[in-house]
């Protein structure tokens, strides 16, 4: 069993963070609920994973030894649960049902790590280490965050759109496609283009979930792309 510390949307709230979380949809039991919600529904907890044992969720302990793991939509082991990752989850009752597992963004720096306002931007958008004193990131692999590193980020969002981080991840230098979690804007249905914070995404290329989606100005999408399709 494995401990997961996770704040919901309303904590969330109350700290001044605006989440991407993923809303999950009930099992149409009068019984379930989502973690922090009440009856049907379902409701999409999102927060960083503090520590391992049993699985907890705002006090509340749960059980997941039959609980159905995703890597970005993909079946995962529960070890694709580290520390620091960010997750959607729904439970019913004591039971964890499912936990996906999702960073917000994955690309390279765009330049070097600015240390004396410890932020760096990865695919346009800002990254802000220390931007919430709950909030300190794990890092796995990082030395020196120079430009080009290819890096997978956990976190949450500002009211600004900046992340901050609860995960730090290095990746290989050899990635071929990107990840980004955000907020379409300016879209472009003639040119296949919009814009999530200071990126624009040639759309055309890339898969964009949820699947079958219709693409809006203001919706949140999860957008992976080869490392072509960005402008």
């Amino acid at each position: 069993m494995r401990a997961l510390t996770l704040i919901s949307r309303r904590a969330l709230a109350l700290a001044t963070l605006a989440p991407l979380a993923l809303l999950l949809a009930g099992c149409g039991d009068s019984s379930t609920a989502g973690v922090g919600g009440e009856g049907t529904g379902g409701f999409g907890a999102v927060g960083r994973v503090d520590g391992f044992g049993s699985t907890i969720v705002e006090g509340r302990r749960l059980d997941d030894r039959d609980a159905r793991i995703t890597l970005d939509g993909a079946a995962a082991p529960l070890t694709a649960i580290k520390l620091g990752t960010q997750l959607a989850l729904q439970a019913e009752g004591e039971r964890l049902l499912m936990a996906n597992v999702e960073a917000e963004v994955i690309g390279p720096l765009a330049a070097d790590l600015m240390e004396d306002r410890g932020e760096f931007t990865v695919l346009g958008q800002r990254v802000v280490i220390g931007g919430h004193p709950a909030l300190a990131p794990v890092l796995e692999g990082v030395t020196d965050l120079l430009a080009g590193t290819q890096v997978e980020v956990h976190g949450l969002r500002r009211a600004d759109g900046a992340i901050v981080p609860t995960r730090i991840q290095v990746r290989a230098p050899s990635l071929a496609t990107v990840r980004l979690r955000g907020t379409v804007a300016a879209l472009d249905t003639t040119a296949r283009r919009f814009r999530i914070g200071d990126l624009t995404v040639n759309y055309a290329g890339a898969a964009l979930a949820p699947a079958g989606s219709t693409l809006a100005n203001g919706r949140s999408v999860t957008l992976t792309a080869p490392r072509s399709a960005l402008a």
